[in-house]
């Protein structure tokens, strides 16, 4: 039930969001509550906050997926596009094995509880640093790569004005 919530609620989170609401820092808000609230699930044992915990990481993964493949997008030479995005998702992948390869492992050493909490804590971090590094590199980027998200997964004709 939980990973049919996550799959499902992501791709409507794409669909349905507006184009101002396709930015890092609202992924990177909802991956953050996507991991607290089915982390106190996990303790508390809730099916129902496991559950919407698991939405609100689906929805993150949505926008994040989305927010990026746009910003690689308008960030490439239009004949370059697909090695670029072939990178991208090999990049995206790799994110999504490697962590679970180490949980793996962890959790045979330490645990569930302790393992899914270690994992929830270097994800939260991590999402909450993105925004603030975010800011400080965007200051120097172009307007149109970061200030307009594309409502397209191919904002590059849309972008150069």
């Amino acid at each position: 039930m939980g990973v049919g919530a996550l799959f499902i609620s992501a791709p409507p989170a794409q669909i349905v969001m507006a184009a101002a609401l396709l930015r890092r820092d609202i992924g990177t808000a909802l991956l953050a509550a996507g991991m607290i609230v089915p982390e106190a699930a996990l303790w508390t044992p809730s099916a129902p906050l496991f559950i919407v915990g698991t939405v609100f990481a689906g929805a993150a993964v949505g926008t994040l997926f989305r927010h990026g493949l746009s910003v690689t997008d308008a960030l490439c030479d239009p004949g370059n596009r697909a090695e670029l995005n072939a990178t991208y998702f090999l990049s995206l992948y790799s994110g999504l094995v490697v962590p679970v390869l180490l949980l793996g492992f962890d959790d045979q050493a330490v645990g569930t509880r302790v393992s899914s909490t270690m994992l929830a804590a270097l994800v939260v971090s991590t999402a909450l640093m993105g925004p603030a590094l975010g800011r400080r590199t965007e200051s120097t980027s172009t307007p149109d790569t970061f200030s307009r998200p594309s409502t397209h997964l191919t904002p590059v004709e849309e972008n150069h004005e």
